[in-house]
């Protein structure tokens, strides 16, 4: 495609629309320093320990990009650490969330509103390069890669974590959000809850490939791949989980956390050698990628 407006499967007015529908889930502010509270929160705090176990001799001032950004949440994590962070996004709406997002967190950060498949930043620009729910709602996947791997310096690397439409642990349990849907609208109807948004959420383009397709690009370019895999084991529970998702009642939250964080445990205990919160691809709500530019490499 090359009118730079459409540049996902269809248009980012989905994206656009989405934020501006559901401006309560857009605000949703999921950086914590402290004890996650509710399900989104927590997967982004265990992103965040996955992600860093990637990165060799972390320095303060190591520049990272997030394209696709939305909200910025998984930035917020890297800027808490030091990290100077510019989030990229088509949408100037939910980049002013997102500079309202870091500046209640006391934290700091670039916004770029442009298109992540043309930058204007310069070759070797970013140490890390990271983004989460992208590639799947891009039909030219690859020219995405090019343009994160132009601006990625030597040594540095590019964590994509893809959520794509394929079987896995959140289909596996899908059957739950069906039904918390159903009592949702049955409790509407009888109006012990909250009027249902006027607006339904629009259904958005998400491809079903794994990560066999992202990886076949990035070695192409000269990329050594560190990990292979999937993330996020355990099923993300609401009456609407699509995007964007719709947190629960607070208490309702903090049991699920507390449950899954008893599951966390549990994987430890059977996997000693890696962090919970990773799985096999199969299972994962996530599939994550992360591959390296070597040092030597400076130009595609």
């Amino acid at each position: 495609m090359t009118d730079q407006s459409q540049y996902k499967k269809g248009s980012v007015v989905e994206f656009d629309d989405n934020w501006k529908i559901r401006s309560h889930e857009a605000r949703q502010n999921y950086y914590t320093s402290g004890r996650p509270t509710n399900q989104i929160m927590m997967s982004f705090k265990n992103q965040w320990k996955v992600y860093s176990s990637f990165i060799k001799n972390p320095q303060p001032g190591m520049k990272v990009l997030e394209p696709g950004s939305g909200r910025g949440s998984i930035s917020c994590y890297f800027a808490a650490h030091g990290f100077d962070c510019y989030l990229l996004d088509t949408s100037a709406e939910i980049l002013a969330v997102a500079k309202d997002i870091f500046k209640e967190n006391n934290l700091p950060a670039h916004y770029v509103c442009e298109d992540a498949l043309h930058m204007s930043f310069s070759d070797n620009y970013f140490d890390v390069i990271v983004h989460c729910g992208l590639l799947e709602h891009f039909e030219d996947y690859r020219q995405a890669l090019i343009e994160q791997y132009r601006v990625l310096k030597p040594g540095g690397i590019i964590i994509s974590n893809i959520v794509p439409g394929k079987w896995s642990v959140q289909k596996a349990f899908g059957f739950i959000n069906l039904f918390l849907k159903f009592v949702h609208g049955l409790l509407t109807k009888l109006k012990l809850v909250n009027k249902a948004e006027k607006a339904p959420k629009k259904p958005l383009y998400r491809s079903d490939h794994g990560s066999e397709i992202y990886i076949e690009v990035l070695r192409s370019l000269g990329a050594a791949i560190e990990y292979q895999g999937g993330i996020f084991p355990v099923p993300s529970l609401s009456y609407s989980p699509a995007f964007p998702f719709t947190v629960m009642s607070p208490k309702i939250e903090k049991f699920l956390v507390w449950l899954w964080y008893l599951v966390l445990a549990i994987r430890k205990m059977i996997w000693p050698k890696r962090h919970p919160w990773m799985c096999s691809e199969k299972w994962g709500q996530h599939v994550l990628v992360v591959a390296r530019k070597p040092i030597n490499q400076k130009l595609l």
